[in-house]
């Protein structure tokens, strides 16, 4: 007759065994739905790159079909409407880190792509004091014709004090009297108001983040059918929607 030390040690190693086994298929079961995950997501790239058309995925804004109208009575934009195919409409934060990074690859970008017809939303997150402020001076600078250059200064720049506004306004030529009368004019800020609203009816969460796709025009008004993109997929939907 066994003994009961005996008994106990054969139940505890049966017990081993069914924790071992329960971890090993518990393991298994994680592998396999960590990487369908991972080949759902891929596809789900593979189709916005090379379709442009995709379901809403409310998860993430970079996955999502756009077809709809974007005005651009006040926008800045860049190049030729009638003349271009494809057209990258941008929503960006003049104080966002991340935006100033993308800026780089949009100023490459908008060197390379002359044909391409470049907008400029403005979309200033509530938590960052000087957004609203420095869009309007970018708008102020655009007033004067000089925009974008401006535009690339500011996310060049760090830090923006008003010495900062002095060197920038040198810079690029500005006429400081209309330029002073100009961030006096509480259209400007409106306008900045406007492109936000815009912005959060067709539920721009995050910048920075851009609409790339084939348009037509209308009045005071552009009609897009293409798909919302992150910075690192701008360059790659510009040019499948070129050779669409």
């Amino acid at each position: 007759m066994p003994r009961k030390q005996d008994t106990n040690k054969g139940e505890n190693n049966w017990i081993q065994i069914i924790t071992q086994t329960l971890t090993i298929i518990l393991l298994a079961l994680m592998t396999f739905y960590f990487y369908k995950m991972q080949a759902t997501i891929s596809n789900l790239m593979i189709l916005v790159r090379d379709t442009g058309i995709i379901s809403d995925d409310p998860a993430n804004s970079t996955l999502r079909a756009f077809d709809g109208t974007i005005s651009i009575q006040d926008s800045p934009v860049l190049n030729d409407l009638d003349s271009s195919k494809v057209v990258v409409i941008e929503f960006t934060d003049f104080e966002c880190p991340f935006c100033a990074q993308a800026s780089q690859t949009m100023a490459q970008l908008q060197k390379e792509q002359p044909d391409v017809f470049f907008v400029h939303k403005d979309y200033p997150l509530k938590y960052h004091s000087q957004a609203e402020e420095l869009a309007v001076v970018a708008r102020c600078a655009g007033e004067q014709g000089k925009y974008w250059g401006f535009y690339h200064s500011l996310y060049e720049t760090p830090v923006i004090t008003n010495e900062t506004y002095s060197i920038l306004t040198e810079k690029h030529l500005i006429d400081i009297s209309s330029f002073m009368v100009c961030l006096n004019n509480p259209e400007q800020l409106d306008r900045v108001k406007r492109d936000f609203d815009e912005g959060l009816a067709i539920k721009v969460d995050r910048v920075p983040l851009y609409i790339v796709g084939t348009y037509t025009t209308g009045e005071q008004a552009i009609h897009i059918n293409g798909a919302f993109y992150s910075i690192e997929e701008l360059t790659t939907a510009v040019d499948f929607y070129k050779n669409r």
